[in-house]
């Protein structure tokens, strides 16, 4: 092996290291901080500042609190659609890392359209739902 490639290969492998901590620190970041909580400093949405719209993803914050904190219903209450969404990510993410077996590339495509459009309806309904329109 050259040395060329074994100083790649450390590279990589330190670069996951120290993704792995950062993941570690935001999450304890995140748990021991109430984004809710206005005194604490937490990014807000681009998609709802420049368009003013929440995006699937708004709540996302505090979704990632009560979930942290074992406040499932709450977590719930946050981001539905993030708390849907979830398993398929899970599994997505261990397909990454190599703890499952890989399914066919047109297989994944599907399921990554149907994910796509789960979360343009999501947005359109919680827009509308907010937007001030009557409701029946």
């Amino acid at each position: 092996m050259s040395d060329e490639l074994i100083a790649d290969r450390l590279n990589a492998r330190l670069l996951l290291i120290l993704k792995f901590v950062g993941f570690i620190v935001a999450c304890g970041f995140i748990r021991r901080n109430n984004p809710k909580d206005s005194k604490i400093l937490m990014p807000k949405c681009p998609t709802k500042f420049v368009a003013g719209v929440e995006c699937p993803a708004c709540g996302g914050l505090r979704f990632a609190h009560d979930v942290l904190n074992f406040r499932f219903v709450e977590a719930f209450r946050d981001n539905p659609f993030l708390a849907l969404s979830a398993p398929y990510v899970l599994v997505e993410i261990a397909r990454y890392l190599k703890f499952f077996p890989e399914i066919d590339s047109e297989t994944r495509e599907r399921d990554h359209y149907r994910l796509l459009m789960a979360a343009i309806i999501w947005t359109a309904l919680r827009n509308l739902k907010s937007s001030g329109l009557p409701e029946n």
